[in-house]
């Protein structure tokens, strides 16, 4: 059984990420900004389904908080 809620158990089919202030920068595209969001916004989201690449959108707002700008991404894991 998974021990938290971003930990995949190799059983699970589905996992999903919502980043709100606290984006993962470092999984972004190079030149991609990935801005945390503190009114509710979501700045990303990640998800992986079993046996595919994780994948992840950023999300961007304009001044009255309307989505303007979705850029979907994916990359490889590394562990090391």
């Amino acid at each position: 059984m998974a021990t938290s809620t971003t930990d995949l158990d190799i059983n699970d089919l589905f996992s999903l990420e919502l980043k709100y202030e606290n984006p993962n920068a470092a999984i972004a595209p190079s030149g991609t900004t990935v801005t945390p969001q503190y009114g509710g916004n979501i700045s990303q989201v990640i998800w992986k389904v079993k046996g595919r690449e994780k994948q992840a959108y950023t999300l961007k707002y304009d001044s009255e908080n309307r989505s303007q700008k979705l850029k979907k991404y994916h990359y490889e894991e590394h562990n090391y």
